[in-house]
C-alpha cells in the first residue's frame, strides 16, 4: 500500500517536473575497496580494506544498494554506482534501508554546511578583528575613563538616538547611577548575543572588541 501511494506521489511530481531527480553530490566513485557495515544503532557505517579507514561518511565508497532521497514534496531514487536516478521505486529495493541511508546522508550534508559556514564565519571575524584592533587603539588614545569611553561610542559603532541622547549629557561629574545605567545600557548593546544579521563583520568585530575592554576596565567597578 505504501509503495503504491508512493508511486502515486512521484509520479504526479515527475510530470510538474518533466525532468530527472537531481544526482546527490558528495558521492565520488574512486575507491572500489569500501565495505558497509551497520552500527547496533541503526547506522551505517564503511572500512576501507586497503587503507584500515573507517568512516560513517560515503564519500568515495561504491556500493550497489540505492539510496532514497526528498526533493520537496516527492521522493526519489539514486543508484552510486551508475549514477541512475529515477521517480520511480526500483524493483527489488529495500525501502527501509534505502531511506535509513537517505536520512544519514543528509545529516551528514547539513553537519558539513554548517562546519562549512562557521569556519567562514570565525575566518571573517579574524580578518575583521585585525582590523578592528588598529581603529580601536587609536580611539582609546585620550579617553582615560569610563564617561568619555560612553560619550564617544559613536565614533566606533552606530549606536541608536535614544542612547546616543542619554550618552552626550553624561560628564565627569554625572551622578554614578547615571553613570552605571548608561555602561549598562552600552554593554547590552555591545554584547555578542545581541548581534544581528545586519550588522557587517567589521562593526560586530568592534562591538566585541569594544565590550571585551569596557568589561576588563570597568565592569567590576560598574557593577559593584
Amino acid at each position: 500500500m505504501e509503495a503504491a501511494e508512493l508511486a502515486k506521489t512521484n509520479r504526479k511530481a515527475r510530470k510538474t517536473r518533466n525532468s530527472q531527480p537531481p544526482v546527490p553530490t558528495q558521492f565520488r566513485l574512486e575507491n572500489t575497496a569500501w565495505t558497509e557495515y551497520r552500527a547496533e544503532s541503526g547506522q551505517f557505517y564503511y572500512h576501507n580494506s586497503e587503507n584500515g579507514v573507517t568512516t560513517w561518511l560515503r564519500e568515495d565508497v561504491i556500493l550497489s544498494e540505492w539510496v532514497e532521497y526528498s526533493n520537496e514534496s516527492a521522493r526519489y531514487y539514486y543508484n552510486p554506482v551508475n549514477g541512475q536516478t529515477t521517480w520511480d521505486i526500483p524493483e527489488g529495493i529495500d525501502l527501509e534501508k534505502a531511506r535509513l541511508r537517505g536520512r544519514q546522508d543528509m545529516k551528514i550534508r547539513d553537519l558539513r554546511v554548517r562546519e562549512q559556514q562557521q569556519r567562514h564565519e570565525m575566518e571573517q571575524r579574524l580578518y575583521f578583528e585585525t582590523i578592528s584592533k588598529s581603529q580601536l587603539q587609536s580611539w582609546l588614545q585620550g579617553k582615560g575613563d569610563l564617561v568619555s569611553c560612553l560619550r564617544s561610542l559613536n565614533e566606533l559603532i552606530t549606536i541608536p538616538e535614544s542612547l546616543q541622547s542619554k550618552l552626550s549629557t553624561l560628564t565627569s561629574t554625572s551622578p554614578v547611577a547615571d553613570i552605571r545605567r548608561a555602561y549598562k545600557q552600552s554593554m547590552l548593546l555591545l554584547h555578542p548575543d545581541r548581534y544581528t544579521t545586519e550588522l557587517s563583520g567589521e562593526e560586530m568585530a568592534l562591538r566585541g572588541l569594544v565590550f571585551d575592554v569596557l568589561t576588563q576596565k570597568y565592569a567590576v567597578e560598574m557593577n559593584g
